[in-house]
């Protein structure tokens, strides 16, 4: 997200819920090939994705135990060749779930020392100071489970 989003569009897209010490962030109207770049070179186990290839529209499903976003289209570039449908698995290293589901993507079992870093990587190319605000917003309007 290289672009500046009001207060307003970030609380429609972005959603905390804390259950127990971890927390859930569902991220609706969200580009998916954002989130891929976003989390290009964190290990997945249990990779689950579906995608088009933009040049044919012939649709790919592949289930992969343990891979890399980076890995799996090897470069940016190559990921701008598909429209990725939905996708699944399990960050190793972030210890965390991510599921798209029908109109939003939804990162749980988060824990709370990496929920802004994730926060910041999503939000990477917003101006700091106006990050932190969103941040804070984020944290107001937080439900619990």
């Amino acid at each position: 997200m290289s672009f500046e989003i009001s207060i307003n569009e970030f609380n429609r897209q972005f959603q905390l819920y804390q259950k127990g010490e971890r927390y859930n962030l569902n991220l609706y109207k969200i580009d998916l090939n954002h989130i891929i770049v976003t989390f290009f070179n964190e290990i997945i186990e249990d990779l689950e994705i579906k995608y088009a290839c933009k040049e044919n529209d012939n649709i790919y499903s592949h289930t992969i135990k343990n891979t890399t976003f980076n890995l799996f289209f090897e470069s940016v570039e190559n990921l701008l060749d598909h429209k990725v449908i939905s996708f699944q698995g399990y960050f190793t290293n972030l210890d965390m779930y991510f599921v798209t589901k029908t109109d939003y993507l939804e990162i749980n079992y988060i824990k709370r020392e990496v929920l802004f870093d994730i926060v910041d990587r999503l939000l990477n190319g917003i101006d700091c100071n106006y990050r932190s605000r969103l941040k804070t917003e984020l944290l107001i309007n937080m439900e619990f489970d």
